[in-house]
């Protein structure tokens, strides 16, 4: 190269035989040497953080994330397990019986969501591996990088570390060789000081590798299997939300109402009514219907609802006798009323029954009894009623029952026949039924409903029916296949998310105990010089591998480098005089004493370091 900056015209040839005598024209470059008006940086002095500093950048922030993400965790650990779906119905069939214990530990046992095709359950896997799993990940290593570079920091100050294991825990902070080099310096004879961290350091970063395969396994999706039964004995297998299966009203009498009515009176499915068959015999069908409503839940037939009224109207006369035979009873030749002055609105009206109180019930089967009836649907616009006596006192009483609803009660006159023989369910008074837009008068006794489907337990007297026949005998525990044509469910396996939750606590508590050491121990981090960064850890470490092996290693590979390294005493921080410069320099070099080497850097607040 000439001086003045340019290379001089040259003729280039080859050797090969070929081409020997092929001529290339001369190529000029010009290296322009451009002139630089960077000047080194000079030393400065360090200051030291305050208390409210130092509380208000490093205590106060980490312990605000460390509490919002237990928190964090606590909560979602409580929704998973009183939220999340698990149905008992189909618990045989999901679970697998015949599944291994390994098997069922990582099976979906906390469902979100079902009834998704093959594209949705995988596109929402894969979502929640990318957000939560890659995107946790992700959040943790920058938590997990400021944790290192300052836990490596406070070991240098103290004590003395082997390049190997400072080189990859600063520079491959989430990786196999980060972990391989904490397991070397533990079977190395460390200060106890070290070894703690190391075995600290070995734990957050082994869980910040594991966190997106952990959340990966603790999700899945699967084929949802229902379980179906062969209700009828028929060969005919129905799982429960099958249409075919609903509820119904069915009596042995239903001829009193009309001689050609034989069937049962259908109302909604058993999907609507109870959902799962963990809730037959809980009383709380038409809740869930919300049949006491100005609106509800479902549309039913006039017939399932004039029945309904006429139910209530019969469970109320239970509700008065506080039992469900009237057998024992005495008669008497008295007249009584429901609502005199003593017993004048003193219950609760239910989507079920008048419920009166302990003081209000009767002990005695009177000649004649002045209550009240429930209307039918649409009664109470084609008919003049009665007015109910307790309305106007009873209205602000009724548990959300609005008075707009169909089943208004109005008063009524019932008439005993001591000739009806009295029995369980069995009321022996005449009643009213409205049928049809027509009020039917009804002999003794009411009607007889459910008394062919008393194993279901149904709120009063409802039963369950297939294809319109009634369901006389409890199917729940007789053998059942299982159908997978529902599509594809995707939810968590319990097991693997606690052990995640568990995981997540524990290194949340590591990082936090780690962090207050750091920050009260640490000189130089209280000094605002933490050695984070990757250009601050590049400077400190060129300095001292310089210091070990020498300027000349241009021509050397990386493995041969790190063989030479493995040779050379541990590294720590030291102050170095400067002579005559006035300043001291904070310098990464070679601990002759070895890596039991016991220091304690003091760093002064009036002191200049470059």
């Amino acid at each position: 190269m000439n001086r003045d900056g340019s290379t001089t015209p040259s003729t280039i040839r080859v050797d090969d035989t070929e081409s020997a005598d092929v001529w290339y024209p001369p190529v000029e470059i010009n290296l322009e040497e451009t002139s630089s008006d960077t000047k080194p940086l000079p030393p400065k002095r360090l200051k030291r953080y305050t208390t409210r500093q130092l509380r208000k950048r490093h205590t106060e922030p980490w312990l605000v994330f460390s509490l919002l993400a237990i928190v964090a965790t606590l909560l979602a650990a409580i929704q998973l397990r009183v939220g999340g779906s698990s149905d008992a119905d189909s618990d045989d069939c999901n679970t697998g019986s015949d599944d291994s214990k390994t098997e069922q530990l990582f099976s979906i046992s906390l469902v979100a969501l079902r009834g998704l095709s093959f594209a949705q359950s995988k596109f929402i896997d894969l979502l929640w591996d990318t957000a939560v799993g890659q995107g946790g990940r992700f959040i943790h290593g920058l938590v997990l990088h400021q944790l290192v570079s300052r836990a490596l920091t406070l070991l240098l100050e103290y004590s003395a570390l082997p390049y190997t294991f400072f080189l990859g825990v600063k520079f491959s902070t989430v990786s196999l060789e980060s972990l391989w080099a904490c397991v070397c310096i533990l079977f190395s004879k460390t200060p106890v000081r070290t070894t703690v961290i190391a075995v600290g350091l070995f734990f957050i970063i082994g869980h910040v590798l594991a966190f997106a395969t952990i959340w990966s396994a603790a999700t899945g999706y699967e084929a949802d299997r229902v379980p179906a039964y062969d209700i009828l004995g028929s060969g005919s297998f129905v799982p429960k939300d099958s249409d075919r299966l609903t509820t119904c009203w069915s009596s042995q009498d239903l001829s009193r109402i009309e001689p050609s009515l034989g069937k049962p009176i259908i109302g909604p499915t058993f999907v609507q009514a109870y959902g799962s068959w963990g809730h037959i015999g809980d009383k709380k069908e038409f809740e869930r219907l919300q049949m006491r409503t100005s609106r509800p839940l479902v549309n039913t037939s006039d017939a399932f609802r004039d029945i309904y009224a006429y139910a209530i109207s019969k469970e109320t006369f239970f509700r008065r006798y506080n039992a469900t035979s009237l057998e024992q009873v005495a008669q008497t030749t008295e007249s009584n009323t429901w609502f005199d002055d003593n017993c004048f609105n003193s219950g609760l009206e239910t989507a079920n029954s008048y419920n009166f109180t302990e003081s209000c019930t009767s002990h005695l089967l009177y000649t004649s009894i002045n209550g009240w009836q429930y209307a039918g649907s649409g009664e109470k616009e084609i008919e003049s009623l009665p007015s109910d006596t307790r309305s106007k006192a009873f209205a602000d009483h009724s548990l959300g029952i609005s008075r707009d609803t169909q089943y208004v009660p109005y008063n009524t006159t019932f008439l005993l026949d001591p000739k009806v023989r009295t029995g369980e369910r069995v009321v022996p008074y005449n009643s009213t039924l409205w049928w049809d837009n027509t009020r039917l008068a009804l002999g003794a006794p009411f009607l007889e409903i459910g008394a062919d489907c008393q194993w279901s337990d149904g709120s009063l007297g409802l039963c369950l029916c297939l294809d319109g026949n009634v369901i006389s005998k409890d199917f729940r525990n007789s053998k059942h296949i299982c159908l997978n044509d529902t599509g594809y469910r995707w939810g968590f396996s319990s097991f693997v998310v606690l052990i995640g939750i568990a995981l997540e606590t524990t290194w949340l508590l590591i990082c936090t105990t780690m962090w207050f050491v750091i920050v009260t121990k640490s000189e130089l981090v209280k000094m605002q010089r933490p050695g984070t960064g990757v250009i601050r850890g590049i400077l400190d470490i060129a300095g001292a591998i310089n210091s070990s092996i020498g300027a000349d290693t241009g021509a050397y590979a990386e493995d041969e480098l790190k063989k030479e390294l493995e040779k050379c005493p541990p590294i720590g921080y030291e102050l170095d005089d400067v002579n005559g410069a006035g300043h001291q320099r904070i310098l990464l070099r070679p601990m002759p004493n070895g890596i039991l080497a016991r220091r304690h850097l003091r760093v002064k607040g009036d002191t200049e370091y470059g």
